[in-house]
This record gives structure tokens, sequence and C-alpha cells, in this order.
């Protein structure tokens, strides 16, 4: 059982009181009967050197969040561009450039060679899942169909 370290600090007297007095009401009805005393119910079962209880200090939260949730969301404010994302062809997490559709990064690209080699979020299907499966001869193919048609919107 997790418990905030802070609630165990608070709680721990009280626990152990409580914890030995059951124990006593368990020697005060089978002690003798069974041969055991209240000492020797309480070194197993509540030592004072140990804590009976282990207390959960969470750890410290990190301060990266993960972009994720965001990367799945399409926003009008980002960039329509497809990134590689791991093979995943999710959309390009910059804003775009001046109400534009695109970013300074994939304004470039469409300038030097004419087109998007990932495509857009709105393309269908998404280049980048069949590149990833396929492979990387795949992908010089998928480029120079894409370079030779100039299709990049």
């Amino acid at each position: 059982m997790k418990i905030p370290h802070h609630v165990f600090m608070i709680f721990e007297d009280v626990l152990r009181k409580d914890i030995r007095s059951l124990l006593e009401d368990v020697t005060k009805k089978y002690g003798t009967k069974y041969g055991f005393t209240t000492e020797d119910l309480m070194e197993e079962f509540l030592p004072e050197t140990k804590t009976f209880l282990k207390a959960y200090i969470p750890p410290p939260k990190s301060k990266s969040k993960s972009n994720k949730s965001k990367q799945k969301q399409t926003s009008k404010e980002l960039c329509i561009a497809r990134t590689w994302s791991g093979g995943k062809g999710l959309q390009c997490t910059k804003h775009a450039v001046r109400k534009r559709k695109y970013c300074q990064t994939h304004r470039n690209q469409i300038y030097r060679k004419g087109f998007l080699w990932a495509g857009t979020i709105y393309d269908k299907p998404n280049r980048v899942h069949e590149i990833k499966k396929k492979g990387y001869k795949y992908r010089q193919k998928c480029i120079r169909e894409v370079r030779n048609n100039k299709e990049f919107v």
C-alpha cells in the first residue's frame, strides 16, 4: 500500500498504538491457550526498529512533457507538412509562417526541391508509413516520383 510520506509521519504513532492494542487483545483471548505473550507478538509483527509500512515518496515531476498529444492534434496554427517522427508521419510541430500553411523549414524545402517528400497531413495515404514499411529504396523511388510530378501541396 502506498502512503504519502507526510501522512505516514502523522499517523505512525497512532497506527503503532492501535496495532499494539489489537495484539494485546489477541494475547488476552488466545495467549494462554497457545503459549505466547504480547511481547512475542510485538517482536514478530511490530518491531521497534523497522517501520511496518513503507512510506511512498513520489518522484520529482519532470519538467519536459511528452509531445505525443500535441503531435496527434492537427492545429491550424501549425505547419501542415508531415515529418518523419520515427516513421509515424506526424504533423510538423513548428508554427506556420505569417498565417501561411508551412513553417520556414518546409517553405525552404518546397523552394529548393519543389515538393515535400513526406507530403502534408491532408494526404491520403500517409506516405511516411508506406516508406517505413517498404524501406529506403522505396523512399528514393517515392521522392523521384513526387519530384517528377511536382506534387507538393
